[in-house]
């Protein structure tokens, strides 16, 4: 866990972007970037990275119940909250280099 300046992260970890007082939401870092610039991750259902530099990370942590605990803490909204089970599923297809990229290939259509 790391809070205040984040200066490295690393593929499957958690953090919180946040830009401005109010807009926070929750993250999983697919790579890191230029070391010391920044990393490529996910905020949403689809499988586009955003590049986000780390001075709008303000916190990070390989355990999801501590990036939800913080929002609690700090009593903001999480903006992105509808993607967080897809972003749970993205962390299991990262971390056991599983087929499943996205919740939409568990459904049996």
């Amino acid at each position: 866990m790391q809070e205040g300046k984040v200066t490295r992260v690393k593929p499957g970890d958690w953090i919180i972007y946040k830009k401005g007082e109010e807009y926070w939401e929750i993250g999983l870092v697919k790579k890191e970037i230029q070391t010391g610039k920044g990393c490529m991750a996910w905020y949403h259902c689809g499988g586009t990275v955003a590049s986000t530099p780390y001075e709008v990370i303000i916190f990070r942590s390989e355990h999801i119940e501590e990036i939800v605990a913080y929002f609690y803490r700090y009593n903001k909204r999480i903006f992105n909250r509808y993607a967080i089970t897809s972003l749970l599923v993205r962390k299991y297809a990262l971390m056991s280099e599983s087929k499943i990229i996205d919740i939409t290939d568990l459904i049996d259509f």
